[in-house]
């Protein structure tokens, strides 16, 4: 019997400080994250292996959590998301 790790993908420009803060406060509770800080990497990387969370920055490099979530809309893909709203 297999125990999958739940798996949350981060997409926020400041991609280091969201990673040393997921490894401290959420990998030792079990879950597998992930971070980048391009809006389209992370699109590419969420249609290859959907995770069962995402946490969105509405303001990432190269393609916005607005863009972001209208693409995964239109590919029918339904996961819950955090939003994060910070434009500064």
């Amino acid at each position: 019997m297999s125990s999958r790790k739940e798996k949350i993908f981060i997409i926020d420009p400041h991609e280091q400080e969201c990673a040393s803060l997921a490894q401290a406060t959420l990998e030792p509770f079990g879950y597998e994250v992930q971070t980048t800080g391009d809006g389209a990497e992370g699109l590419t990387m969420i249609l290859e292996e959907p995770p069962d969370l995402l946490i969105l920055d509405l303001y990432p490099d190269s393609l916005s959590g607005a863009d972001v979530m209208a693409a995964l809309s239109a590919q029918a893909i339904d996961l819950p998301v955090v939003i994060l709203a910070d434009p500064g």
